[in-house]
């Protein structure tokens, strides 16, 4: 248990090092409209980046890293040997803090979102697109960034030669030539590539892992005896280190996060076979099963080699990088005992194939909108997007209604379920305010079940506050929350519960709008937003901007187009509130000017139901947590959601007891 005292000195210290005061000087005088500054301090943060990361992980690997030993002996060294490494690690991590979130900028390429609006606003428009694209090259789907990436590719004084990667050294980027050569039947250069994008990704995966002794999150660290505080650190150095294989993965348009890694090597082992460089081609396919034991085509393959004359008497082994899987599987395992649900799967479909006869299904990599395809669903006016994350604001004017105070009264259905009657000239809108959905016992489970197995950013790019930075998002899926209790880390009868209530939504929705068709879900997801300010909000951000969730709104409100990256077959929402302790955090629909038209406060059982297409938005939360269940309704049975289906699927096979005890929050 040595190290994790080593971690506890580390933590005392609290320095910035040079490139975080770097980058965060850019960011002030990005903030006050300095473009040529902060680009050129941006730039300069970058480099020092570079620098800091080689020197980082030398010295740390010089100092000594703790490594979860696969078997299960333990040993203690001296104190004087753990006083030696605490010093170590001081000198190696700069007395930072935090290297992780220092290093979080330049990983996920936020860095190049200030960066392609400060180019713009300095009129370097290709530097702007390149800059776009670098950003969603790693985070492919962002929608205000693709609608930017769409601007550019439209312009006429744009050269296509300007949407490359500013990060060629970088894993991703190899690993998408990598699959360009498999695609090309370049088996040569995709082993090659293959094999560089795969030593870059195990080092950033190092300087995660190694950054993590340096990251203890504080809210873990009860007060008490030596013990608990001893519990609290190591719980909070292994949860970050079961990140790193996700946060250091990308989405591909095929796969998700988990799938990352694992792909490298399963294209690696059809690129060795058609060298005929079979043990390494078994090697890679051994590597994949470890990481997806279930895949029936590797399964097969891994036979086909075995049943190889040539490979008679060799022994067969996975790659020496499989380390790293065993590794972190028996420090998940760790936290699981501890009862701590840890998500390393975001939520994506996986088409792997299945034809033995070609070995390999090709899975493609993620494809950015071409040029013309982008011009076609350009809006003609060719108008420019929103840039700026202080964007996201409203205004509440004199002309605001509360639906609370101007409803007229209610009315009782026969389900015992009372509906709020809409305001004075709304009664012609496709709006609901309903009470009574769910009971405050059934928030109560609900809430303790987004506390155990909420993931941060879950749905939205791993990011943790995908619209405000003054707000931590956590969020958990249907699927994941199924998955969970199935794995016993999340209590079967909230989850059941979860499902059963999300259904309650659907058929009222469908009732109360008096459709002729059926309802489906589209996405669910339980979500919670915390505020992240002490002495509650000082700016008029938005919890979530103005939006709509079937188009994208262009031309300060006035045209809303229902075209991609809009998901353009919802045809309702809804919002199912869990709880009130909470200051801020209303829903309000907007006017099309973008000001706020109608507010709702939200409370345990209240349901809000409308057309997806209405513009709506979240005041920020101020203080306290802010929980709801977020439900997207479509008309099209073809787009019904996949995870919901297979939730279903795995709550058939678990047991929904009548009573249960429940961790409240």
């Amino acid at each position: 248990m040595k190290w994790v005292v080593v971690v506890v000195f580390v933590f005392l210290l609290r320095v910035d090092s040079s490139f975080h005061s770097a980058y965060l000087s850019g960011v002030s005088v990005y903030e006050s409209g300095l473009w040529s500054e902060a680009i050129s301090l941006f730039h300069s943060s970058r480099t020092q980046y570079l620098d800091w990361k080689i020197s980082f992980v030398a010295c740390k690997r010089k100092c000594g890293d703790f490594v979860f030993p696969e078997d299960d002996s333990w040993t203690v060294g001296p104190w004087t040997d753990v006083q030696e490494k605490a010093k170590c690690s001081l000198v190696c991590s700069d007395g930072m803090e935090n290297p992780r979130a220092a290093a979080d900028p330049f990983v996920s390429r936020h860095l190049y979102h200030y960066l392609q609006y400060a180019y713009y606003m300095e009129g370097k428009i290709e530097q702007a697109a390149a800059a776009t694209y670098t950003y969603l090259e790693a985070n492919p789907g962002h929608a205000v960034m693709t609608r930017n990436l769409g601007y550019y590719q439209s312009r006429d004084d744009v050269s296509p030669d300007s949407f490359v990667s500013q990060e060629p050294d970088n894993w991703l980027t190899r690993f998408l030539q990598a699959t360009d050569f498999y695609e090309n039947t370049r088996y040569d250069k995709a082993v090659e590539t293959f094999e560089e994008a795969l030593k870059s990704y195990y080092e950033a995966v190092d300087v995660c892992l190694l950054s993590c002794q340096n990251s203890v999150n504080t809210t873990l660290i009860p007060g008490g005896d030596m013990s608990s505080v001893i519990a609290g650190v190591y719980k909070s150095v292994l949860q970050c280190r079961v990140r790193c294989p996700v946060d250091m993965s990308y989405d591909t348009r095929n796969a998700d996060k988990e799938d990352y890694e694992a792909m490298h090597f399963h294209y690696l082992q059809f690129s060795y076979y058609q060298l005929n460089r079979l043990t390494e081609a078994a090697a890679s396919a051994m590597t994949y099963l470890e990481m997806k034991p279930d895949d029936e085509t590797m399964i097969n393959n891994l036979k086909f080699y075995e049943s190889q004359t040539v490979l008679a008497g060799v022994d067969l082994s996975p790659r020496n990088e499989i380390r790293y899987h065993r590794s972190l599987k028996k420090e998940r395992q760790l936290l699981a005992l501890g009862g701590i649900a840890i998500a390393t799967k975001i939520e994506g479909p996986q088409k792997f194939g299945s034809q033995y006869a070609s070995m390999f299904s090709s899975i493609p990599k993620q494809q950015f909108s071409t040029r013309q395809a982008q011009q076609e669903n350009s809006n003609k006016q060719n108008l420019l997007p929103s840039f700026r994350e202080d964007s996201y604001h409203a205004s509440i004017n004199k002309w605001t209604i509360n639906y609370d105070t101007s409803s007229p009264g209610r009315k009782r259905t026969d389900d015992n379920i009372e509906i709020l009657l809409p305001p004075a000239g709304q009664e012609s809108k496709e709006r609901v305010v309903a009470e009574h959905l769910i009971t405050s016992d059934e928030c109560r489970v609900l809430l303790s079940l987004a506390k155990l197995g909420g993931i941060p950013g879950d749905g939205y790019q791993n990011n943790p506050s995908p619209h405000t930075r003054n707000e931590r998002f956590i969020g958990l899926t249907i699927l994941k929350a199924a998955e969970l209790a199935n794995e016993g880390q999340l209590d079967v009868h909230g989850t059941h519960l979860y499902y059963d209530v999300t259904e309650r939504s659907r058929a009222f929705t469908e009732k109360y709008f008096k459709l002729n068709s059926t309802l489906y879900f589209s996405y669910t997801h339980l979500v919670c937003r915390s505020s992240l300010l002490n002495k509650g909000r000082e700016t008029n951000e938005l919890s979530h901007p103005v939006h709509s969730d079937n188009c994208l709104i262009r031309a300060n409100g006035s045209i809303c187009d229902r075209v991609p990256p809009a998901y353009t077959k919802r045809d309702y929402s809804g919002v199912l509130y869990l709880n009130d302790e909470f200051d801020g955090g209303n829903f309000f629909w907007a006017h099309r000017n973008l000001t706020v038209d109608t507010t709702v406060r939200p409370t345990c059982g209240r349901l809000v139901a409308f057309a997806a297409g209405d513009y709506h938005g979240v005041t920020g939360v101020n203080s306290g947590t802010r929980c709801a269940v977020a439900l997207w309704f479509t008309l099209d049975p073809d787009d019904d959601e996949t995870g919901r289906l297979q939730a279903r699927d795995i709550l058939n096979g678990l047991t929904n007891p009548n009573a249960a005890t429940h961790s409240e929050l």
